[in-house]
């Protein structure tokens, strides 16, 4: 946390905060939403490998989604969607259920790892390493 204050160098005036997350970026996009989650990922390749996969209440990396796993999507905490576009089926989703996305997000599926316990701040479209509230 970052704290200042005006006028400079007279006592008692602080009046400013930053808080500023350390941490490693793992994976950029573009946010939907503003919600903070945290959680494990499970990755999936495909439609069908998120039916046969999909861990609930994890975070959902993939290439993009379909109606086919609406299901998966719904028992989501967030989702990590390769495919761009703030109309694109993921972000569509992703406001109409409340849940924090991130599309854009170049080789997520390659880069990411199942299992991994991560950050996902869909205000600034950032994935990060670890669980910052622990």
């Amino acid at each position: 946390m970052l704290t200042a204050g005006t006028p400079l160098g007279v006592s008692g005036t602080t009046n400013m905060i930053k808080v500023v997350i350390i941490g490693d970026t793992l994976a950029t996009g573009v946010g939907v939403g503003t919600d903070i989650v945290c959680g494990e990922l499970s990755v999936c390749q495909s439609d069908e490998d998120a039916l046969k996969s999909f861990k609930s209440e994890s975070i959902l990396v993939i290439p993009f989604t379909t109606n086919k796993i609406i299901d998966v999507v719904r028992s989501a905490k967030g989702i990590i969607c390769e495919q761009g576009g703030e109309d694109s089926h993921a972000a569509i989703i992703g406001r109409a259920l409340n849940i924090p996305v991130i599309v854009g997000a170049a080789g997520a599926t390659k880069i990411l790892k199942s299992g991994t316990a991560v950050t996902l701040d869909a205000k600034k479209g950032i994935v990060f390493n670890g669980d910052i509230y622990k």
